[in-house]
Formats: C-alpha cells, sequence, structure tokens
C-alpha cells in the first residue's frame, strides 16, 4: 500500500505541470513582423545569393467567420513552378499563435520547398539550432516538440499526410 501511494504522489508532483500546460501563441510578433522574419531568414539560409526562392506578399486577412477565433494570412514559398504554403493564423490581438506549411509530396521539389519553409519558421520562431535538431529529431506519432528558450515557450510541431500527397507541418506553442 505504501508503494501505491507513493507511486500516485509522484505521479502528481511529475505530471502535474504538464498537464496544466495552456495553449500560447507561438511568438510574439504580429503577422507582418514575422512574415518579414521569415524573409530575413530565408535571405539568411542562401549565402551565396543566388536563392531563386522567394515568398510571395502576404494575403489579405481572410476571416471564416466574425466569432472566429483566428484570422489567417498565407504565403507561398516559391521556386518556378512549385511552392510551399504558409498559412500564418493570428489571434484577435494580431499575435501569430500558430503556422502551418503544407506543398505535395509527390514531387521532389514542392516538398523541397517544404522543408526550406519549415526550416525558415523554426529559425523565425528563434529556435537555435540544437533546439531544431530536437524538434525534427524527436517526432514520434503525436509530434514532437523543444523548449525555445529565447521565447521561453514549448514549440511544437505535427508532420502528417493529408489527402494522399500533402506534406503538413503544424507548428503550435505552450507556456510549459
Amino acid at each position: 500500500m505504501p508503494k501505491i501511494i507513493l507511486t500516485v504522489l509522484l505521479f502528481f508532483l511529475f505530471f502535474t505541470p504538464i498537464a496544466n500546460a495552456q495553449l500560447v501563441q507561438v511568438c510574439d510578433l504580429t503577422v507582418p513582423n514575422f512574415y518579414a522574419k521569415m524573409n530575413r531568414e530565408l535571405a539568411l539560409a542562401y549565402t551565396d545569393h543566388s536563392a531563386t526562392h522567394t515568398f510571395d506578399e502576404l494575403s489579405p486577412p481572410i476571416e471564416m467567420d466574425k466569432n472566429a477565433a483566428y484570422i489567417s494570412y498565407m504565403t507561398v514559398l516559391k521556386s518556378g513552378q512549385q511552392g510551399a504554403v504558409v498559412t500564418l493564423y493570428a489571434n484577435r490581438a494580431g499575435y501569430v499563435s500558430k503556422i502551418t506549411v503544407m506543398s505535395r509530396d509527390d514531387i521532389k521539389e514542392a516538398l523541397n520547398l517544404n522543408f526550406l519553409a519549415t526550416y525558415v519558421v523554426m529559425k523565425a520562431l528563434d529556435l537555435s539550432d540544437d533546439e531544431a535538431k530536437i524538434l525534427i529529431g524527436n517526432h514520434g506519432p503525436h509530434g514532437s516538440n523543444a523548449w525555445c528558450s529565447v521565447s521561453n515557450r514549448r514549440i511544437f510541431l505535427e508532420m502528417s499526410k493529408q489527402h494522399g500527397n500533402i506534406a503538413y507541418m503544424r507548428f503550435t506553442a505552450s507556456d510549459q
């Protein structure tokens, strides 16, 4: 009986903080500022300045209805005829709350753009190289996560395949 009580106490001691984690916005930047930061990070990714990759202009705000929790904005990272769609979801205060990156996964160029866009998003979220490696390297059936020391939040990455040939990445965050 004492072992059972000790086990229950240890469970609550170690797992209660995780259970109380709250979803938070992924960064403290507004959509235009985060978009500008993505463009800076994309430029920094190429030291030879010969990159043909660019983000399209940010779309006007997209609202599903007036009571929706998020307003979304879209851009496309493109090269030639291929691209990866990046959607930034802003809360009503205008800060980026979650991010998705989608592309075809049956076309190598499009999938490579998805990976590049995902990398650019991680850098724009202020993940260090080591934190980004943890986020990508520890992927399980429910995604992966890494603590971002700069923004002081846990970044979650879910990778999945949608509708047969769409590579889908989703970034969210929590406070613990």
